[in-house]
Parts: structure tokens; sequence; C-alpha cells
């Protein structure tokens, strides 16, 4: 059960009903102006990355070195107890973390269950058929620009 409110408060049930991986959901409220030079100087996403997420105001308003570079479109949620943006210039609640990341790819990778699948794949190792015994069908859309040609 803890682990289920772990999930659901990374993945936007949370006070500032966004998302703490970068991108996720791509078109939908999750961080889009991470703390990174990839992204700042290059444009270079980094979809999956797991943000530091909210500190302590306390703890925020005595950092040295934060600058908001855009207004904070999270405002009216913030407190003086904790504070989160999506703003490049936030480095202590939106930096990516790769422990973060590490851990979180290890706690999704924990949900799937293969002991009760029988997966079908295709010649480069893509699953090609989930549950071959049951009639369903299942989707995958993909923006345009990651698909390569």
């Amino acid at each position: 059960m803890q682990e289920a409110a772990l999930r659901d408060w990374l993945l936007g049930c949370n006070p500032w009903g966004t998302s703490m991986i970068c991108d996720l959901p791509e078109s939908g409220v999750a961080p889009k102006d991470p703390h990174s030079a990839f992204t700042y100087l290059y444009q270079y996403k980094i979809p999956g990355g797991l943000v530091d997420g909210p500190v302590y105001g306390s703890i925020w308003n005595k950092l040295i070195g934060i600058k908001l570079y855009a207004e904070d479109e999270f405002k009216d949620f913030q407190s003086s107890l904790v504070v989160y943006h999506d703003d490049f210039g936030d480095y202590a609640t939106n930096e990516p973390t790769m422990d973060g990341t590490a851990s979180l790819s290890y706690y999704l990778s924990s949900l799937q269950n293969n002991t009760s699948r029988n997966e079908v794949y295709d010649a480069e190792g893509a699953v090609v058929k989930l549950r071959p015994q049951e009639k369903k069908i299942y989707l995958l859309f993909l923006p345009m620009n990651s698909v390569k040609g």
C-alpha cells in the first residue's frame, strides 16, 4: 500500500498535481524545464528522469544561487512549509537525479510480473504479443519525433 501511495505521488497525486518524472506524461503536467545544462543549453529532453522534488520552504529560502527564470506556474500551490518549481533555475527541487532515476527504474521494473506472461518477441527482441492466450489488442502511440526512419 505504501508503494502504491509513493508511486501515485510521483505520478502527480501531490499538492502540485504534477508528475515528478521528466516528460511523463509527455503532453501533461510533468517537469519540462529541469535544472539540466543539456536541456537549458541544447533543448535536449531528459524523459524518464526523476527530479529531486519538493524541499522545505525554510531550506529553499536559505539556498544560494536560486533564481526562477519564469513565472512560478505552481504559485497557488506553494506554502511556507514546502515548495516545488518546474524551473531551470531551481536546482534544489527540479534537478534530475541519477540515484533517484535508477531507483525508480528498479521499482517500475519490479511491477512487471513476467512469470504470468508468455510473451512473443520479434527478431529485434521487441515484445510483439503479451499473453497470446487472451484476445486483447494493445496499441502503442509514439510521437513522430521519436520514430527513426
